[in-house]
């Protein structure tokens, strides 16, 4: 191998890189839904569009802390025994995670465990994270006859539980596969979160909701970011189209199929090792993992064909093999956007690469796996041990705590009791003090009309009035009789005529 080019694909958060299939976990399927008859697999090219502009969606459009953008796309090809998602129905926990928080690690171990189980799973598929909200990714997917419907879902960023995808969808017809499919993509709510708007807070909708296709009037309120009452319809957020890539033409198809490896040595090989460190906003520091993160490791070939895409944690070992000489492109993407906030935008890597012929022993690259794995639940396991401990501390404060809420609550029921003696003996000599003023303002109402009848008896009793004396003349008469109050006067005027006279009797 001539040249080998690493490529660190920044994105808004983490990394952007070319992700394609995982790996396939071929079965047989159960039930009677063979309805394909086409007798090939079909391999499909998926490009993912996204519409979400400001011109087009101008309500509360994020511009920052994150802007508009899209989360990776995680895809499956099942049989009609298994459903992602469905309108108007719960959705499973590991589409809450990636609708919520973009984490797919739980959607993925679902998918596993229905091919396991049920069978009903031919492979998964992925493409990178889109930027922001306008541009595409793309991938490349395979259909099987028994397995020809597609679903995926991409997690609208930010948002409280939104998201856009393909629930079952067949690209099968009758004998053949389709050529091409276009579908209008329309956000849809995982009915989790309660969150109106693109940056909502945590709200977790208690209890679950369904999945509801968001539209221009539903939710029917103001503060919704996809609220447009005036519109019929929304426009579509984004694009999906399906290509079906022709095969190859008989003596075009790959060198390295006439070149098979000589015994167990492997011609050309690469393998690597490589270890990612999150950012401590706290410490400001690197710590020495990245507990909870998956890395997705994928290679492309000069002639752009995916030689490895596999999900790995945040420290592993990988290897490929390459008959081409040319630029190999090695990318790495997180499986999560949650790192945005915990670690600062900030991860440090670390990788090792060999190429050259060695020898692979598969076998100690399955132990190294496992025993990641164990560390990883040891990791969790020392987390829950911590956590009772904490539990353990608690308890043993609790009772101290409880028996002195208990004399507080003793104090305050007998302080209680001493107020509303009180309360009763004030009321009680409020009473006798308003009568016994009572009866002294009777009293002296009493009093006062005495005295207002002894005032009107005295005014009744005035002495007559006296009189002016009248002049009297030198000849003049008094008579008075004692004995019975008579009395009577006789004046004789100096100027009254003779024989007038003027007698009171």
């Amino acid at each position: 191998m001539e040249n080998l080019m690493f490529v660190y694909c920044p994105c808004k958060v983490l990394w952007t890189v070319l992700v394609t299939m995982l790996g396939y976990a071929s079965s047989l399927p159960v039930g009677e839904d063979a309805l394909c008859t086409a007798e090939d697999l079909a391999k499909y090219r998926i490009i993912f569009i996204g519409k979400w502009s400001q011109t087009a969606f101008p309500k509360q459009y994020p511009l920052y802390r994150p802007p508009a953008q899209w989360s990776s796309l995680l895809g499956v090809t099942h049989s009609s025994d298994y459903s992602m998602w469905k309108k108007n129905e719960y959705a499973s926990n590991g589409v809450r995670d990636f609708a919520e928080k973009g984490e797919a690690w739980a959607l993925m171990k679902e998918i596993e465990e229905a091919g396991e189980k049920i069978q009903s799973v031919h492979g998964i598929f992925s493409a990178p994270a889109i930027p922001s909200g306008t541009g595409q990714t793309s991938t490349e997917l395979e259909a099987h006859p028994r397995h020809p419907l597609v679903s995926f879902v991409v997690r609208i960023v930010p948002s409280p539980d939104w998201f856009v995808g393909i629930d079952s969808l067949n690209l099968c017809e009758g004998g053949h596969w389709m050529d091409e499919v276009s579908v209008d993509l329309f956000p849809y709510d995982a009915g989790t979160d309660s969150g109106f708007t693109f940056s909502s807070p945590n709200f977790a909708t208690i209890p679950q909701d369904t999945v509801t296709e968001i539209t221009c009037s539903s939710p029917s309120h103001p503060a919704n970011s996809f609220y447009y009452p005036k519109l019929k319809i929304l426009p579509p957020i984004a694009q999906v189209t399906m290509v079906k890539i022709k095969k190859s033409q008989p003596g075009l198809s790959a060198p390295f199929i006439n070149l098979p490896a000589k015994s167990n040595e492997i011609i050309d090989t690469v393998s690597g090792n490589y270890k990612v460190q999150r950012w401590d906003i706290h410490k400001h520091d690197f710590l020495e993992s990245a507990p909870g993160l998956g890395m997705f490791v994928t290679v492309t070939s000069p002639s752009a064909e995916v030689l490895l895409s596999k999900l790995y944690g945040p420290q592993g070992t990988f290897s490929f093999t390459s008959y081409l000489s040319g630029e190999h492109i090695i990318c790495f993407q997180s499986n999560s956007t949650r790192f945005a906030v915990t670690a600062g935008s900030k991860l440090r890597m670390h990788l090792d690469i060999r190429v050259g012929e060695h020898f692979l022993d598969e076998s100690a690259i399955q132990a190294k796996d496992k025993v990641d794995e164990v560390n990883e639940r040891l990791e969790h396991l020392i987390e829950q041990i911590n956590h009772v401990t904490r539990e353990q501390e608690y308890e043993r404060v609790s009772p101290d705590i409880q028996s002195l809420f208990m004399r507080v609550d003793v104090l305050c029921k007998k302080y209680s009791k001493e107020i509303s003696q009180v309360s009763e003996f004030q009321e009680k000599h409020r009473k006798r003090f308003f009568t016994h003023h009572k009866q002294k303002i009777a009293k002296l109402e009493e009093s006062l009309k005495k005295v207002t009848q002894q005032m009107q008896q005295l005014q009744c009793m005035k002495p007559p009035e006296k009189t002016t004396p009248l002049p009297f003349s030198s000849t003049s008469r008094n008579s008075f009789s004692t004995g019975d109050t008579n009395w009577s006067n006789k004046i004789v005027s100096n100027n009254s005529t003779p024989g007038w006279t003027d007698g009171i009797n």
